[in-house]
């Protein structure tokens, strides 16, 4: 079974399923952490997912989490 490791800086933030969705999983994730976060979603801010990265677009800067694919 696959598990999805999200880090930050290589430290653990989270393990989600391989089946999560991502993009729900970020926004919720970043609600909760906005206040341990320098960064700004007032009018431009988007989140993608590329390739092993969860990318946080703000209007005063970018902040990426890392995605790692375990098997267990």
């Amino acid at each position: 079974m696959d598990i999805k490791i999200i880090t930050r800086h290589d430290v653990f933030v989270d393990a989600v399923a391989n089946d999560c969705d991502l993009l729900k999983w970020a926004e919720n994730w970043i609600l909760e952490n906005e206040s341990d976060i320098d960064i700004e979603f007032y009018n431009n801010g988007h989140i993608s997912i590329i390739n092993n990265y969860i990318t946080f677009s703000g209007d005063n800067g970018i902040f990426e989490l890392e995605i790692i694919t375990k098997t267990i």
